[in-house]
C-alpha cells in the first residue's frame, strides 16, 4: 500500500469520526434539553418512603387482624367495623384509594362490592406525560360510566416552589374535563422532602393547594401519622379549609387533631382489585354519632355536593329530578348536577331543570335527548298542540311534543303561523291550510287584512279577510293582475265576456282585460 492510499484512509477515518462526534454531541444536547421541556420528562422517578423502597411497595403494617375477627373493615349491622370487632366510631362511608401498582380493575365489581367512592392517583412529581399514572385515564373513566364518587390525589416530589408549581400544574392538566365529588390530595410522603424544612414544607403545600383551590376543587394533604406528628407541623398544615387524610394502619386512628379521611389497611381486599388494596373510610369528624340513617337529597358538608342517599348511602343509580324541602332538582348518578339545563323526568312527570334546578316559571318548548317538549310552568304538558316558542324560534307542538313533520297553519294565543317542518316559516308569503280550511300567510303570519288572489304549489284563490272562500265566483286581483274566480279557484280555462261593477270585461285563459 503506498503513502498516497495510506493518506486517503486516515483521512477518511478522521471525518468519520468528527461526524459521529458531532452526531454524538447533538445528540446529548437533545436528551439534556429534554428533560426540561414541559411534558417530555425522561427522569425515571421512583417513590421511596414509609411504604416503598424504590418504587416498590413493602410490608409496613403492624395489625393484620390481630384478633382475627372475620368481618374487619366491614360493615356489621349498618356499622364499620375494625379488625378487632369494634365500631369503627365516626366512619360513615367506606372506599379504596388506588394507582398504577393495582393494576386493571373490574369497577363494576368493586361497586357491588360495596365501596362507595375511590381516591384515584392522576400521577406524581411535575407536569410531564411521562409522570402520569398509567391507570388515571381507565380509573377516572370508569368512576364517572358508573356513578363511583371519586377524588384525586399526586404524589409528591417537590423540594422547591417551582417544583410545587409544576405539580399543581400537573394536576389541573389531567383534571380538564373531569369533576370530582372528593378533594384532590397532595400526597407528602417520599424521602426527597425529608431534608425539606417544616415551613417549607407548609409554603410548599399552600402554592399545590392554593393554585388547585383557585381552580375550584376542595384541596387537602395525604401522610402517615408519623408525618402529620412530626414533620408536617408549620401552621400551614391547620388551614381549616384543607382536608386532612391520615395513614395509621391500627385498629383506631390516634391523630389527635381533626381529620376526614382515614386510611386504616394496606391489607384490604375487594372484589375486582387483583391482591391487596388500601382501605379508607370518611369520619364525620371522629365523633361518637356512629348512626347513618340519611335519605334522601342532602348537603355533605365535606365534599361540598349534594348527594342522594339511600339507607346512609349515596344511590348512584339515581338520576332524574329529586326534591327536597328547598325544591326539585336534577340528579346524576346521585350528585346534584349543577350544569344541567332541560327537560328531566321523575315518577311524577317530566320537568324543565334551568341550572341544575327546576324553574317552575318557564314556559316554552326545551330539549333533553329524547327530543324537544313543551314546557308549562316547570311541567311538560302533554295536552297542548299549537305553535311555542323557545330561544331558538316558534316551533309546532302535538301532544306536548315538537313534531317535526307537520307542514301548515298552526296557532297559539298570539295568533296563527306557518309552520314548515315544524318551524315557524317567517319567509314564507302565499296560500296555506290546515284542518280548518285554506288560509293567506303574509311573512309566516296569518293576515286577516288580506282579500285578493293568492297562490301556492296548488293553484291560485280568492281570499277574503284571510281565509279562502270557496263559495266566491267573480272577479279578483293581487299584484299580477286580474281573475276569474269560479267558487274560490282562479278558472284558467275560462274565456268569455263578464259584467263586473256594471263594466264589461273579456277574459282569456282567466285572465281579465280591462
Amino acid at each position: 500500500m503506498n503513502k498516497s492510499t495510506v493518506r486517503k484512509i486516515l483521512l477518511i477515518c478522521i471525518a468519520i469520526g468528527m461526524i459521529w462526534g458531532s452526531n454524538s454531541r447533538s445528540s446529548l444536547h437533545v436528551f439534556a434539553s429534554s428533560t426540561s421541556e414541559p411534558g417530555m420528562n425522561t427522569e425515571e422517578l421512583k417513590e421511596n418512603s414509609w411504604r416503598y423502597r424504590n418504587g416498590i411497595l413493602v410490608d409496613t403494617e403492624a395489625v393484620q387482624a390481630r384478633a382475627g375477627y372475620r368481618y374487619a373493615w366491614q360493615k356489621v349491622n349498618g356499622h364499620y367495623m375494625n379488625d378487632r370487632g369494634e365500631v369503627i366510631r365516626g366512619a360513615s362511608r367506606k372506599g379504596i384509594d388506588v394507582s398504577h401498582h393495582n393494576g386493571r380493575i373490574n369497577w363494576e365489581r368493586v361497586k357491588e362490592d360495596g365501596i362507595d367512592f375511590a381516591m384515584i392517583r392522576c400521577g406524581y412529581g411535575s407536569d410531564y406525560t411521562s409522570q402520569d399514572d398509567q391507570q388515571w385515564i381507565y380509573n377516572v373513566s370508569e368512576c364517572e360510566r358508573l356513578g363511583i364518587p371519586y377524588g384525586v390525589y399526586l404524589y409528591s416530589y417537590a423540594n422547591s416552589s417551582a417544583k410545587a408549581r409544576s405539580e399543581a400544574e400537573h394536576v389541573l392538566r389531567l383534571l380538564r374535563g373531569h369533576r370530582p365529588a372528593y378533594p384532590i390530595y397532595y400526597d407528602m410522603e417520599d424521602n426527597t422532602l425529608l431534608s425539606v424544612s417544616r415551613s417549607k414544607k407548609g409554603e410548599y403545600a399552600e402554592i399545590f393547594c392554593n393554585a388547585v383551590s383557585r381552580a375550584g376543587y376542595k384541596v387537602g394533604i395525604y401522610a402517615n401519622l408519623d408525618w402529620w406528628n412530626n414533620y408536617l407541623t408549620d401552621d400551614a398544615f391547620d388551614n381549616p379549609g384543607w382536608s386532612k387524610w391520615v395513614a395509621h394502619y391500627n385498629s383506631t386512628c390516634r391523630y389527635g387533631k381533626s381529620h376526614d379521611m382515614w386510611q386504616c389497611t394496606s391489607k384490604g381486599t375487594v372484589s375486582g382489585v387483583s391482591g391487596y388494596v388500601d382501605i379508607n373510610f370518611w369520619m364525620n369528624g371522629g365523633g361518637d354519632d356512629i348512626t347513618d340513617d340519611r335519605n334522601g337529597l342532602q348537603y355533605d358538608n365535606i365534599s361540598g355536593n349534594w348527594y342522594v342517599y339511600k339507607n346512609g348511602r349515596i344511590d348512584t343509580s339515581c338520576t332524574g329530578v329529586v326534591p327536597n324541602e328547598n325544591g326539585w332538582w336534577y340528579v346524576r348518578n346521585g350528585m346534584l348536577d349543577w350544569n344541567y339545563t332541560g327537560v328531566a323526568p321523575n315518577e311524577n312527570g317530566w320537568w324543565y331543570i334551568r341550572n341544575g334546578a327546576l324553574d317552575w316559571s318557564y314556559t316554552g318548548v326545551a330539549p333533553n335527548e329524547n327530543g324537544w317538549w313543551y314546557i308549562r310552568n316547570g311541567a311538560l304538558d302533554w295536552s297542548y298542540t299549537g305553535v311555542a316558542p323557545n330561544e331558538n324560534g316558534w316551533w309546532y307542538i302535538r301532544n306536548g311534543a315538537l313534531d317535526w313533520s307537520y307542514t301548515g297553519v298552526a296557532q297559539n294565543e298570539h295568533g296563527w303561523w306557518y309552520i314548515r317542518n315544524g318551524a315557524l316559516d317567517w319567509s314564507y308569503t302565499g296560500v296555506a291550510q290546515n284542518e280548518h280550511g285554506w288560509w293567506y300567510i303574509r311573512n309566516g303570519a296569518l293576515d286577516w287584512s288580506y282579500t285578493g288572489v293568492a297562490q301556492n304549489e296548488h293553484g291560485w284563490w280568492y281570499i277574503r279577510n284571510g281565509a279562502l272562500d270557496w263559495s266566491y265566483t267573480g272577479v279578483g286581483k293581487n299584484e299580477h293582475g286580474w281573475w276569474y274566480i269560479r267558487n274560490g279557484a282562479l278558472d284558467w280555462n275560462y274565456n268569455g265576456v263578464i259584467w263586473y261593477n256594471n263594466n264589461m270585461y273579456r277574459v282569456v285563459n282567466g285572465c281579465v282585460w280591462h
